[in-house]
Parts: C-alpha cells; structure tokens; sequence
C-alpha cells in the first residue's frame, strides 16, 4: 500500500507540474500563491463544521473537487466522492503537501 501511495503522489506531482508549465514563471507563481490561500481558506472552513453539516461539507467538497478539475488531477485518489468531513481534510491537506513539494519548481 506504501508503494502505491507514494506511486499515486509522484503522479499527482507530475500532474501539478506539467499543470504550472503553462504559465510564466510570475503568473505561476501568482496562481500557486492564490491557489494554497484557496486551500487553506477551505481546510480552515471544513474543519470549522461540525461533521452532521453534511449540507455544508457538500458545498465545500463541492469547491475542492472544482480545484482538483481545474488543476487536472480529477482521476487521482485525491479526488473523491468521500462525503465526510474528515476524509475532505485528508484530501485537502495531502494536496497542500504535495505542492509544497514542488514549490521551487513552480
């Protein structure tokens, strides 16, 4: 299992990658900047909600998976019908990780 997930995160890190190729180096930068305040905004908003608010974690499960579309990794593991709070934060904060990996190549 190990050995799969660290498959999946060197794969969702290409994705990101090749995703920041198509822009400047300034307007990559930028678009990673506003893209972790997004993250941590909506990390900071789920795990605000109580975990019965499943109308709520919908809405930002909802916005999680829009990032996930925009950024090209909507076929990886992080990007899940998990309808729970705390499989959301999961998803979130693993994504934020592997950003922070590729931070000085973006």
């Amino acid at each position: 299992m190990i050995v799969n997930m660290l498959a999946v995160s060197q794969g969702v890190k290409a994705k990101l990658r090749t995703f920041f190729t198509h822009f400047s180096e300034d307007s990559g930068s930028h678009l990673y900047g506003v893209l972790m305040l997004e993250l941590d905004k909506l990390a900071s908003e789920t795990s605000q909600l109580p975990c019965s608010c499943t109308d709520d974690i919908s809405v930002l499960l909802h916005k999680y998976k829009g990032v996930c579309r925009c950024l090209k990794i909507d076929n990886e593991l992080l990007y899940s019908d998990a309808f729970n709070k705390v499989e959301l934060l999961e998803g979130i904060t693993t994504l934020q990780m592997l950003l922070k990996e590729i931070d000085g190549e973006v």
